[in-house]
């Protein structure tokens, strides 16, 4: 999995984070599977991560690479369902107020362990592992 994150020429993401406000976001676009396949119409995922106090929650729309780079880098409105369309409004108000840019890029192999038996009130657990994490500038 490779994800390229998007911050503001300030660093306004990474400073929130730093000084750990209790509500942030961040925005990126991950791609899982092999990137040397990676073409304009693979599907990549566009992601809103916020914290709200000790809550994590990450949004997502999955898109073309070439479309969410429209939305992203082109700040286009790009064509979606009704059901996506807060999410896209969301994304481009952001890009188009901060004007964030390509930043950092992280890239991780994730194995998913799922535990096995009965639950009668609870959720399945799923956790999942990372192994041989990069990141770049």
């Amino acid at each position: 999995m490779r994800s390229l994150y998007y911050d503001s020429p300030q660093l306004r993401f990474y400073w929130e984070k730093i000084e750990g406000l209790k509500f942030r976001r961040k925005l990126g676009v991950r791609h899982y599977g092999n990137l040397d396949g990676v073409t304009d119409e693979s599907p990549v995922c566009v992601e809103i991560k916020q914290r709200v106090n000790r809550v994590t929650q990450k949004r997502r729309i999955t898109l073309p690479y070439c479309v969410a780079r429209q939305l992203c880098n082109d700040r286009v409105m790009v064509g979606h369902s009704a059901k996506e369309s807060a999410f896209i409004q969301e994304v481009l108000e952001l890009v188009v107020r901060l004007d964030p840019q390509p930043t950092a890029i992280t890239g991780y192999q994730r194995e998913a362990l799922a535990a096995t038996g009965t639950f009668t009130s609870a959720p399945p657990l799923r956790r999942t592992g990372s192994r041989s994490r990069r990141t770049s500038p």
